[in-house]
């Protein structure tokens, strides 16, 4: 298999996933030392400890999200009452630590489902995919199994559930269509399938349809967002552009763009302004895509805060889209979900 994407650092992001996943790790091995009972957890907290970006209203909770798995034995010490989640099994558990385990990726997300926007599971269930296909680029390895995220300093393991889906997802294509990416996204579509009612079950099946697991990033998923829900065509997200390469040799890469447009959408957040190597690296890039007829947009967090400065980067990037003989079916209100 191979993943699709071309992986570039976000040093940002990352210092930011294994600061939380620290905390978050500290305080539930505290709790297991007050118990003698193994610790499940799920939810945000479940997310954050295999390194996914969650919404800020969980990031700033300090509850432990425990949950009670049907058949193992309940735990009620410690101050601890868990949540109550019926489809989940012991081989739907990661290990943590010798007495943590934490709910895989697909029930984590799910659980998510009733108390997240319909945008957050969203990027959640990009920010997932694109893990898993990070990390299973040489083949489906054991349950349990460390298993190093590509471009990144990140390890993860599957559960016994997620290892059996991701096998099956892979071995129902077709060899030479296999991408990681595609792979993941299958098994996402088969897990959401499953018969049992959940609480949050359809916000999952309607958000599953503008996942795609090509975003690097929370914010590049909302740009995408913004852009399609406007009425936009449906970007590549961090591509590589034939024949364009930097003076190291390095192939240069948009975080969104249509090819045939040469329209190209870079996103910028802090680390590009106070990161001087970043910074220039930023500015031969773009001196690379103008200077061959390439249309560049950056943005920022600002381009994405309201309903209005959404619509209005929408519009611009359709007048250039359409200049450029991409039609598109732009709408100054963004169509509902």
């Amino acid at each position: 298999m191979q993943n699709t994407n071309t992986q570039h650092d976000t040093p940002t992001l990352h210092s930011q996933l294994h600061a939380r996943h620290a905390i978050i790790k500290q305080s539930c091995e505290q709790a297991t030392q007050r118990t003698d009972k193994p610790l499940i957890v799920g939810y945000h907290t479940a997310l954050i400890l295999q390194y996914i970006p969650t919404p800020a209203q969980c990031r700033n909770k300090s509850a432990i999200q425990t949950v009670d798995v049907p058949g193992m034995a309940k735990l009620w010490k410690a101050g601890i009452t868990p949540h109550q989640w019926i489809i989940g099994s012991a081989e739907s558990l990661v290990p943590i630590l010798p007495k943590l385990y934490a709910f895989d990726l697909f029930h984590a997300w799910a659980q998510m489902a009733a108390t997240s926007t319909f945008e957050q599971l969203i990027i959640m269930g990009d920010a997932i995919i694109q893990l898993l296909a990070d990390a299973i680029t040489v083949g489906i390895p054991d349950p349990g199994t460390p298993i190093h995220v590509r471009g990144s300093n990140i390890t993860v393991r599957l559960s016994e559930e997620l290892a059996g889906r991701l096998q099956h997802a892979q071995h129902s294509m077709a060899p030479d269509l296999t991408s990681t990416q595609s792979v993941v996204r299958i098994a996402l579509g088969e897990f959401i399938k499953r018969p049992e009612r959940y609480r949050g079950k359809s916000q999952c099946q309607k958000a599953y349809r503008h996942i795609t697991g090509t975003a690097l990033s929370p914010q590049e998923t909302r740009t995408r967002l913004a852009l399609t829900r406007h009425g936009l065509p449906e970007p590549e997200c961090n591509i590589t552009i034939r024949d364009l390469h930097f003076t190291s040799g390095a192939p240069v890469t948009v975080d969104l763009a249509w090819r045939t447009a040469k329209i190209a959408i870079e996103y910028d957040g802090d680390h590009h302004r106070t990161q001087r190597a970043q910074w220039m690296n930023d500015h031969q890039k773009r001196n690379l895509l103008q200077n061959n007829d390439w249309k560049v947009f950056v943005i920022d967090a600002t381009a994405l805060a309201t309903d209005e400065a959404r619509a209005n980067f929408a519009f611009s990037v359709a007048r250039a889209l359409e200049l450029r003989g991409t039609p598109t079916r732009f709408t100054p209100v963004a169509r509902p979900w």
